[in-house]
């Protein structure tokens, strides 16, 4: 690649499914009242190809929607949201696919 010194990961090939998004990628660190989707999430560079995709920005945005209104609903925070991620699991999976693969 002319311009470009990559790192010796990058340049390996990779399985990419199935791939999940965690909701530690919607969150913050310092913030618990603060969700991110889509093209602010944290991501590594090799995740950053999958992510970016509609599908995926789509499905995390219905994550971090689900997660907010538990949020303001109950009043809890992203580390309550994390503590309880199987409830949003399934409250995201009637609305979009929470992971990716082809059957």
């Amino acid at each position: 690649m002319v311009g470009r010194d990559y790192p010796e990961y990058v340049l390996e090939v990779h399985d990419t499914l199935p791939f999940y998004v965690p909701f530690r990628a919607l969150t913050h660190y310092k913030y618990t009242n603060v969700l991110v989707a889509g093209k602010t999430m944290a991501q590594s560079f090799l995740a950053n190809s999958a992510t970016r995709l509609h599908p995926t920005e789509w499905s995390s945005g219905v994550a971090a929607g689900c997660a907010g209104a538990m949020m303001v609903e109950w009043g809890w925070t992203t580390e309550d949201v994390y503590d309880r991620v199987s409830l949003l699991q399934a409250v995201v999976k009637e609305k979009t696919p929470i992971d990716w693969t082809f059957k």
